[in-house]
């Protein structure tokens, strides 16, 4: 990758900024330089043969493979053998994944799906699977119509609602078949630098740092700085600026949340920054913006929002204490399904699982910043045996706290190349 990539825009299509999803044919003759995406989308490939490259992972794309990309993923086509003819479905990706954790989600299970999508952006659809597959890109582009020849299929009712459906119908499949154990096209290579996009994407709400950054990918800040601004042509803050603001745009379109509720919920000083950044960015004031594109009366609301907000932050003020999820459930109100529930829509994670992360990230922290002891920090961030710590460490980072700190500490020292 030489130079600054091209950024490509949030919106699913040219007909209606506020539509939940677009539908197109596209080819590709020749490889095509990278592209940083700020929405998501799904291709399906009918023709040709070739290799895409997804946050520096390799792929083959021959016929009838899936892709799926999401928010802020770097895209590259390298190399195409054959010419590639695929279709293409845009889409808003907070909806869809919202409706999936929280509407549909009855049993309450931990779908992760930002995660099994990012680990698994490929996959080859064969016999029913694929059926499924082509049925649901013929239905959607049945009921929105071809957004390159901007025609509008107007007067069809219950449209947004319909499109949803399918949308949600065809995350499903892709998740049923990555569960299934189908094939999934296997990846050529792996660096990590193109992960630090994907951890901010995720953590807007928290205040994110080059400090902060070094000290989760154990890399120096002048190397984390230098990729950004090497990727993408902007410095962090205008990074996280960019991608505020493409998220509050979601909410603004798609829910009844304040100004101040998204300005908390997305890590802005207070609303009257939210304000600003969003004028410079779309040269429209917000309360115009949505009141000229909103359609949150034709599409479910987001729920519990504020109370999520209350949830993620007493937990992450109060890490270091001996909460359990029944104390957390009781402060707030409610039984310990219903705090599930909320969290695995707003951070994906269950009450354990989301208080055993923030953890062992604070104690990354500690083991990059300080000689501290390992069972020291093991009782500063909230651990009351070290036996526990050493297991929930080994879990979520996969490896022991002193061989992190040793090889973390050795990749601090090593250039950005």
């Amino acid at each position: 990758m030489n130079g600054v990539i091209k950024m490509q825009s949030e919106v699913c299509s040219k007909r209606n900024l506020a539509q939940i999803c677009g539908f197109d044919r596209e080819s590709a003759g020749a490889a095509m330089e990278p592209v940083l995406y700020q929405g998501a989308r799904f291709l399906l490939i009918g023709k040709g043969k070739g290799t895409i490259r997804i946050r520096d992972r390799e792929y083959e794309l021959r016929p009838d493979t899936l892709v799926s990309i999401l928010p802020w993923d770097i895209v590259e086509i390298p190399s195409v053998s054959s010419p590639l003819h695929y279709q293409v479905i845009r889409y808003r990706f907070r909806i869809v994944n919202d409706i999936l954790k929280t509407d549909l989600n009855v049993d309450n299970m931990p779908l992760g799906i930002v995660n099994l999508l990012s680990d698994h952006p490929v996959i080859h659809c064969t016999g029913r699977e694929l059926e499924t597959i082509r049925k649901i890109f013929a239905d959607i582009e049945e009921e929105i119509g071809l957004d390159a020849t901007l025609g509008n299929k107007k007067g069809r009712p219950l449209s947004t609602i319909v499109t949803i459906t399918k949308l949600v119908e065809l995350m499903a499949a892709y998740i049923r078949i990555l569960w299934s154990g189908s094939p999934i096209l296997s990846e050529k290579e792996k660096y990590e630098y193109s992960e630090i996009f994907r951890y901010i994407a995720t953590h807007l709400s928290e205040k994110i740092t080059l400090k902060k950054l070094s000290s989760l990918f154990g890399l120096s800040e002048a190397a984390i700085s230098g990729y950004i601004r090497q990727t993408v042509g902007l410095s962090l803050s205008d990074l996280l600026n960019e991608m505020r603001v493409v998220t509050t745009v979601s909410y603004l379109l798609y829910t009844d949340l304040t100004l101040e509720e998204i300005s908390d919920i997305l890590g802005f000083v207070d609303s009257s920054h939210l304000s600003k950044v969003f004028a410079a960015r779309m040269g429209a004031k917000v309360n115009q913006y949505r009141k000229t594109y909103s359609t949150v009366n034709e599409i479910c609301k987001i729920r519990n929002s504020r109370k999520g907000v209350d949830i993620v932050s007493y937990i992450y003020k109060n890490f270091r204490e001996p909460i359990d999820a029944k104390i957390v459930a009781d402060h707030f109100g409610m039984t310990v399904d219903e705090m599930n529930q909320i969290l695995l829509y707003h951070v994906e994670k269950n009450f354990a699982v989301f208080l055993n992360t923030i953890r062992i990230k604070r104690a990354c922290e500690l083991l990059l910043a300080s000689d501290e002891s390992v069972i020291r920090i093991a009782l500063d961030v909230g651990y009351r045996t070290i036996k526990t710590f050493n297991r929930q460490f080994l879990r979520i980072m996969g490896a022991s706290p002193g061989s992190f700190r040793k090889s973390a500490r050795l990749a601090l020292e090593e250039p950005l190349v």
